[in-house]
């Protein structure tokens, strides 16, 4: 009786893909990467532990798509456009520059204050943890936030230590 050879085992190269089912993840989606540190999830179950840094992952913690240019524009461009309309105010002859600038001014204090929350929301959704909070994100979002303060300290704070000043000198 001849020995046939033992058969030849498969080239991973050469096998067909799996197919998809419901309890895998397959192929780029928002649930194709760890919401911490942004390891492919490609082939592993829909929850589990990430491989890569141990935290827990599933379709409750998806990653949002970054925003559309126009909604970013909306979300941090609505204070400009009531601005503008405090504008339009303070340059008509009925007797509404007054409202005018009460207008221009708060919008000048909401502008940073809307632009920080607004952003922080859009990065914690649209970006893995170990992304944004390392490198060059966290280097623009530590300017971002200083610059916020200082915007929201001089169109705020000033005023408001001036006019206390002007109390007191008058008191």
């Amino acid at each position: 009786m001849a020995e046939t050879p033992p058969p030849e085992p498969p080239d991973p190269s050469q096998a067909a893909p799996p197919e998809p089912s419901g309890d895998m993840v397959y192929g780029e989606s928002p649930l194709s990467r760890c919401p911490i540190c942004g390891y492919s999830l490609v082939g592993l179950p829909v929850r589990g532990t990430c491989p890569e840094c141990g935290s827990t992952y599933g379709p409750e913690k998806l990653l949002k798509p970054w925003p559309s240019a126009g909604t970013i524009c909306l979300q941090l461009g609505w204070p400009l456009l009531i601005a503008l309309f405090g504008v339009t105010l303070m340059a008509d002859q009925s007797g509404g520059a007054i409202m005018g600038m009460l207008i221009v001014y708060a919008m000048l204090v909401v502008i940073p204050v809307n632009s920080y929350f607004r952003v922080r929301r859009m990065l914690r959704d649209s970006l893995p943890h170990n992304i944004r909070t390392r490198g060059p994100i966290a280097i623009m979002r530590a300017i971002g936030t200083v610059l916020c303060v200082v915007m929201f300290l001089i169109f705020f704070g000033l005023p408001v230590a001036c006019l206390g000043f002007c109390l007191i000198a008058n008191a």
